[in-house]
């Protein structure tokens, strides 16, 4: 009975999170068609590769996606969590338009977006040799270092007095902590409960 109700919850709290988050990928990728802004883009892509790596996580994909390939789960999240790095890089820069007013912090960002990608065709051939948790332990602490850069910026930004940077400051936050709170769930720092699991999608769906 408790099995059963914890599954009904689960599935509800997936069901919900999947809905927010298609709506704002709705929302968005309609905002870049009328405005033709690129930040729009980037935010799509991190929020789709979101949540292609939470439905890997909780076998959502396999079940939905590619149900005949559920081996597919082991390598989609962490290729996805890279990509996410390096759209969330790619939309700081250009929402915060950090080319114009920090050129040496537009620099690094961009380092840092395409180290995400370049990590993606090592971490690959790192797979059959070290193995698949062993890259998904890296892949999660790479990402981690570019969440920490990610919310460095975006602090720097609103103490330089952006414009746009005291909202961004409080989704980058909501979003960080969820992300740090799974994470150390993943490197068992804290223990498995139903709200620290899902604490990275509930950020992510508030921010």
């Amino acid at each position: 009975g408790q099995v059963l109700a914890g599954e009904r919850r689960d599935r509800l709290f997936q069901g919900s999170f999947l809905g927010i988050m298609l709506v704002l990928v709705a929302y968005n990728l309609g905002m870049f068609f009328v405005v033709r802004e690129s930040s729009y883009l980037y935010y799509v892509i991190t929020l789709a590769s979101g949540v292609i790596v939470w439905g890997a996580v909780f076998g959502l994909t396999s079940e939905l996606l590619w149900s005949s390939r559920p081996t597919w789960d082991f390598f989609v999240p962490w290729i996805n969590i890279q990509v996410s790095g390096w759209a969330g890089c790619q939309f700081l820069r250009t929402y915060l338009v950090t080319r114009r007013h920090f050129p040496r912090v537009d620099k690094m960002l961009k380092w840092v977006a395409q180290t995400s990608l370049l990590m993606i065709p090592i971490f690959l051939l790192l797979s059959g040799s070290s193995g698949v948790l062993q890259v998904w332990e890296m892949s999660a602490g790479w990402i981690l270092v570019v969440v920490g850069i990610i919310m460095a910026v975006t602090i720097f930004a609103y103490v330089r007095r952006h414009l746009l940077a005291r909202f961004l400051l409080l989704a980058v936050s909501i979003s960080a902590t969820g992300a740090l709170v799974t994470s150390a769930v993943v490197f068992r720092l804290l223990p498995v409960t139903d709200l620290a699991m899902h604490a990275g999608q509930i950020g992510g769906g508030l921010s």
